[in-house]
């Protein structure tokens, strides 16, 4: 999971989603990986999570750039 996460950090987003069985979310936070990764509860959520954070990515590379030249 933290390799997956390191390949996609440069390319894009990587979401865990779908962690409802009770050991493994108590093994993710004693771990502390709910500090590392980023884990939504359904795979709907995860789908609007992506498209948020490139949507908020263009905006952010578009705030960069004003037009005046100084």
């Amino acid at each position: 999971i933290l390799t997956a996460n390191r390949l996609w950090k440069s390319l894009g987003t990587f979401v865990l989603t779908g962690v409802a069985h009770p050991s493994v979310k108590k093994l993710i936070e004693i771990s502390r990986l709910d500090t590392v990764l980023k884990i939504v509860p359904t795979v709907e959520e995860s789908i609007d999570y992506v498209f948020m954070e490139e949507i908020e990515k263009e905006l952010n590379d578009e705030g960069g750039d004003d037009g005046i030249d100084k």
